[in-house]
């Protein structure tokens, strides 16, 4: 459902529990686990492990993109793409 509302708008009442629901969720994100390996360069042992998430949107298409970010002890890092969204049209 979209509402003609402007980006400092306050919620409308009618919309406001299910807003204040979802905000009180994401806590629950830290608790996420997916089991997917990524193997990618031999890198030795990591240091830093990220993950980096892209995305934007507007009123005609939409994107989204997800990389896995290593970085070892000699400051040597690689990116892993995760997800993609649209697909590429393969």
């Amino acid at each position: 459902m979209q509402k003609s509302l402007c980006w400092n708008d306050e919620i409308p009442c009618l919309h406001f529990s299910s807003w204040q629901a979802w905000l009180a969720d994401l806590p629950k994100l830290s608790q996420l686990s997916v089991n997917r390996r990524v193997e990618g360069a031999d890198l030795g042992e990591v240091a830093i492990t990220e993950i980096h998430h892209f995305f934007d949107a507007s009123q005609r298409a939409y994107g989204a993109v997800s990389y896995l970010q290593q970085v070892n002890l000699d400051c040597q890092a690689h990116c892993f793409l995760l997800v993609r969204n649209p697909p590429l049209p393969f």
